[in-house]
């Protein structure tokens, strides 16, 4: 629903531009959908559902949609501009069924940064990824970090 809306604001109301009028723009239709729906149409909000209209598109969000990762989940993701990044937090929160503050510690901690699937060429971890997509079964560079395995022992990998 959130990214039918921030797609409809995109088309119709922006007109798939970005630019500061936008703001406003999204500022006042906030106003009008809370006078008419009730609470919970901020612009912020707004802004989020039109973000997510940019990022994703409509066969990744019934993907998505489909593997019942949540709104929350979404609005963590957005704001990840590698999209072989995105893919692999989007399948390691449904193998791993993360809750989204365990989906946004991972995106905080850097998880993908520190796997040895993010050390390989492009070609070959988008192959991987849509392999974990199709097997459910995540691979050992999803899983393993590159180097040395210090985070198990408290302590990070900047000591390698």
């Amino acid at each position: 629903m959130h990214w039918h809306i921030g797609k409809r604001i995109k088309e119709d109301v922006l007109y798939n531009k970005r630019a500061e009028y936008g703001k406003e723009i999204v500022k006042k239709l906030a106003v009008k959908l809370t006078e008419r729906y009730g609470k919970g149409w901020s612009d912020r909000k707004l802004l989020h559902c039109i973000r997510a209209a940019y990022t994703f598109t409509e066969n990744e969000i019934v993907y998505a949609a489909r593997i019942q990762l949540s709104w929350t989940h979404l609005r963590s993701l957005v704001f990840i501009e590698d999209g072989l990044k995105c893919m692999f937090y989007i399948e390691m929160a449904r193998i791993e069924h993360w809750d989204t503050r365990t989906l946004d510690e991972k995106i905080d901690s850097m998880l993908y940064e520190r796997t040895a699937l993010s050390r390989k060429p492009e070609n070959l971890i988008k192959q991987e990824l849509e392999q974990i997509k199709e097997t459910n079964m995540l691979s050992p560079d999803a899983v393993f970090r590159s180097s040395y395995f210090l985070d198990t022992m408290g302590l990070a990998d900047t000591y390698c």
